[in-house]
């Protein structure tokens, strides 16, 4: 997936988890989910465990 497909609100979402440290997507859609994993800021149940 290439973040150029993404729409204008997906990219400042992602630009502002960028900048919040610590900081994961959880989200049932699967396109933003398969994007923000190539960014390594998708929760999974592993991070949402703590």
């Amino acid at each position: 997936m290439d973040l150029l497909d993404t729409g204008e609100v997906w990219t400042h979402l992602l630009a502002a988890l960028r900048l919040a440290p610590g900081t994961m997507l959880w989200t049932r859609d699967r396109r933003l989910d398969t994007i923000a994993a190539e960014l390594s800021l998708a929760a999974d149940e592993r991070t949402l465990r703590g």
